[in-house]
């Protein structure tokens, strides 16, 4: 069973990154990453199965930031997610919705993901795949041209147009870690609004997400994780990545308070990221919250020094696998 992982685990890296990307940071960023990682990949969609999981998470990026004209363009993102098991098939499936505003530019994706579990020693090993709509809108009369005669902003209205998009993920999960890998936009698209020009493009971009659970007693545990975004054919100029510590204090209720410490490297800028919140709120500890707050440290000059996160999650329980009851009489005994 190693010696196969390890095969698919290589066969999956060679695939990855002979994939031709370009640009990074064309997908909206959020630094409560670690509970949000439907986002990412779709291998983990089904992975609890005693869980349907729902998720939304609110950004706002440089609060308080002031062009010299119109609203200044900082972004303002938003994601919501759903995913549940389906135990029978060993699988699950997700949907996650997002809405990234950046000044005149609005990205709307609507996603569906399918992941496949396959059982390994006391663990899983899980491939994903995800399809759906992305939807790019543009408001033209938000822009200053310098050439009013440009053909390129001729158009004074809003535009919208809509583009198949898909991703493909793997990812394994153990008791006391995870690791992850997937690649997005596999198709590529092309924003050109029923034009000769090609606005924006739908570039391939890879993911690579980890973390470990280090239990230091009973109440408390430390968990550390990373996220790295990168491109293989333009590794130096688009590397970038996160890292975050969280320390996990469970109470007798069995809430789980936590407060954590990050740091991000996304050239031009660096920032020092701070979280807090707590899970397994209500009675049936369904309930969690969480806030990130995000300081620029270097490369603020142009941009306002914070950010806000606001983090709201909610569980079902998964329904139970059906069995058919065994009727036995005195007659017929087996």
């Amino acid at each position: 069973m190693k010696k196969f992982f390890f095969q698919i685990l290589l066969l999956a890296s060679v695939f990855f990154a002979s994939l031709s990307v370009v640009q990074a940071q064309q997908d909206a960023q959020f630094s409560q990453y670690m509970f949000n990682q439907q986002y990412l990949n779709p291998a983990v969609v089904g992975l609890d199965t005693n869980f349907i999981h729902t998720g939304l998470i609110f950004r706002q990026q440089w609060l308080g930031y002031r062009a010299t004209f119109d609203d200044g363009g900082a972004p303002a993102s938003t994601v919501l997610t759903i995913n549940a098991p389906i135990k029978r098939a060993k699988s699950g499936i997700g949907l996650h919705l997002v809405y990234d505003v950046i000044g005149p530019v609005t990205n709307t994706e609507i996603q569906l993901s399918y992941a496949y579990h396959i059982p390994i020693k006391n663990g899983r090993f899980s491939l994903g795949l995800r399809a759906g709509m992305y939807n790019q809108s543009t408001d033209f009369s938000k822009f200053r041209p310098v050439d009013r005669d440009d053909p390129l902003l001729s158009n004074t209205g809003r535009i919208n147009q809509f583009v198949p998009d898909f991703a493909l993920g793997v990812y394994l999960s153990k008791p006391n870690y995870y690791i992850g890998a997937s690649m997005n936009h596999l198709a590529q698209a092309d924003i050109n609004y029923a034009t000769s020009f090609t606005f924006a493009s739908l570039k391939q971009s890879m993911n690579v997400v980890g973390g470990y659970n280090w239990v230091l007693n009973e109440n408390i545990t430390l968990m550390p994780s990373a996220l790295v975004k990168f491109l293989p054919s333009n590794f130096i100029e688009t590397f970038s990545y996160e890292t975050t510590l969280i320390g996990n204090y469970e109470t007798k209720a069995r809430n789980n308070i936590y407060l954590g410490v990050g740091f991000r490297d996304v050239a031009p800028t660096t920032d020092l990221i701070f979280l807090l919140g707590v899970n397994n709120l209500l009675k049936d500890n369904s309930l969690s919250l969480g806030y990130a707050f995000d300081l620029v440290m270097n490369g603020s000059t142009a941009k306002a020094p914070t950010s806000h996160e606001v983090r709201l999650g909610y569980r079902l329980p998964a329904p139970k696998r059906y069995e058919r009851n065994i009727i036995r009489t005195p007659r017929f005994r087996f």
